[in-house]
């Protein structure tokens, strides 16, 4: 009998402070297909900066492949947390997505222009987009 191929494990941090809207990244993940993937959320800015400083109240290395932002967030917004980890020597090379409900040319701009990898609009097809390219097209740098 032949034994089938290990699965790929991508680590996701999601930063979102909306629960709907983090049960909908929530399950589409879950639906990946060809990889397992590890979540998880905060739900806030500065949540997300401590635990990819090692800081995190999850108990483990704070190791993701792919860290998911929402714009408008407490604390700290997601603009804020993309400056910090582009600004920071071990971050910087993370990917780092921006999942946001606004739609504001202005967001879009200056997401790409402070180091995101991309912007996509909240929704079900987005976030299923963002899971497809995520997970099956794009390789992911090393830890």
């Amino acid at each position: 009998m032949a034994m089938s191929a290990p699965r790929r494990i991508i680590r996701v941090l999601l930063a979102e402070d909306n629960a709907d809207h983090a049960f909908l990244a929530k399950h589409e993940l879950s639906k990946a297909e060809g990889v397992e993937t590890d979540l998880v959320i905060v739900s806030d800015g500065q949540e997300a900066l401590d635990y990819l400083r090692d800081k995190g109240t999850q108990g483990q290395p704070a190791a993701p492949d792919i860290v998911v932002l929402d714009l408008s967030m407490p604390r700290k917004g997601g603009f804020d947390v993309l400056r910090e980890v582009r600004a920071d020597p071990d971050l910087q090379g993370l990917p780092v997505v921006i999942l946001t409900s606004s739609t504001r040319l202005e967001d879009i701009e200056a997401s790409y222009k402070m180091g995101a990898n991309a912007f996509v609009a909240k929704s079900q097809q987005g976030m299923k987009t963002l899971v497809e390219f995520w997970t099956r097209a794009a390789e992911l740098p090393p830890h």
